[in-house]
């Protein structure tokens, strides 16, 4: 009798004119979100990072990146979404905290505190992490403490520290850690301030005692590269290429050279990428180089669309890269033609 009842209630209806709107669950666009279940899953757009100040990619669908607001996030399809793992408590008015992806699961951020350098340790995508704590002379000028952070690890034990004290004056002491055990304990790899001249732009090493720090000019009578073969106990000015453009002229009378940290990407850790920003005259010139051999030779990819400040390369054409305002560029041709993805 009530089947009844209610199939002669919406027998009415429908003649009545009425609908029924019943909503269709929303689709992703298929540029922007991979295998979401429902829409639930897909991410508040609103709850997006939008400036950067570090980017390292492990593969070119999965990495991790620091946001300006101070959160590490994760993306697993290429940079169009991020999952916000966590807040990270850094210090106002202090140098940029560091990033570095070992894997698609480990990953370190290093960070200043009140004390010295706090290293947060995650070897499983952000669900836990691990801290260690390096204490500094956070009152002497030449401690390294307060400016801007790089850290770079060779394999999942050994790996580097670079702390540096904030601008004054033109002038940054530098110092220079190192760790055998992941980033439990680290210990400075001597007890002289690094010999390089202008602000450092990071590191990179490729194995144990292999390495380089990149710094801006200021003043440097040859290009800002420096390698290390002893794990930073001496450090020594890389020769490298310039384009033919540069060849007749003269480095610092008639143009100079900013430079940015070299980058491994291959299983072995031989395929190297690394930018330099020629000026002359006041107009830039922005070029990729690549090494095959760890850096031991060096050969000029091409003239970029763009200078990047950071950059990551998953693969020998894939790459990740911030500019200086923190929008976030994608390459596909190993570095020469940029395109935003913010």
């Amino acid at each position: 009798m009530k089947k009844t009842i209610c199939l002669f209630l919406f027998f009415l209806l429908l003649m009545s004119g009425c609908s029924f709107n019943i909503p269709l669950q929303s689709q992703p666009n298929v540029d922007s979100y991979v295998s979401l279940a429902s829409s639930s899953d897909i991410p508040d757009k609103t709850a997006q990072p939008n400036a950067f100040y570090q980017i390292d990619m492990a593969t070119s669908e999965l990495g991790y990146t620091i946001s300006k607001n101070l959160h590490l996030w994760k993306t697993e399809n290429r940079g169009i979404s991020w999952e916000n793992l966590l807040s990270i408590p850094a210090l106002n008015d202090y140098g940029k905290p560091a990033l570095f992806a070992l894997d698609a699961k480990t990953v370190w951020i290093a960070l200043n505190t009140t004390s010295g350098v706090e290293i947060q340790k995650t070897a499983d995508a952000g669900k836990t992490c691990t801290k260690a704590e390096l204490q500094l002379k956070t009152a002497d000028p030449n401690s390294g403490y307060g400016g801007d952070l790089a850290i770079s690890f060779a394999s999942s034990t050994d790996g580097f520290l670079l702390t540096s004290t904030l601008p004054a004056a033109g002038q940054m002491s530098r110092a220079l850690y190192k760790t055998s055990d992941g980033g439990a304990s680290w210990a400075l790899t001597n007890d002289k301030l690094i010999p390089v001249s202008g602000y450092t732009t990071g590191i990179g090493f490729s194995e144990k005692g292999n390495g380089y720090i990149t710094c801006t000019y200021h003043g440097q009578k040859e290009i800002p590269v420096y390698q290390t073969l002893d794990s930073g106990a001496h450090w020594t000015a890389t020769a490298l290429p310039v384009p033919e453009k540069y060849a007749s002229l003269s480095y610092e009378k008639d143009y100079y050279i900013d430079a940015y940290p070299p980058v491994f990407f291959s299983p072995d850790h031989s395929n190297v990428k690394m930018e330099l920003d020629f000026c002359q005259n006041g107009k830039h010139s922005v070029y990729m180089y690549a090494s095959s051999d760890r850096g031991a030779t060096w050969n000029i990819k091409g003239n970029e669309n763009i200078l990047l400040v950071d950059y990551c390369f998953p693969d020998e054409n894939t790459g990740f890269g911030l500019d200086d305002s923190g929008e976030l560029f994608n390459t596909n041709d190993g570095g020469i033609t940029w395109y935003s993805i913010t």
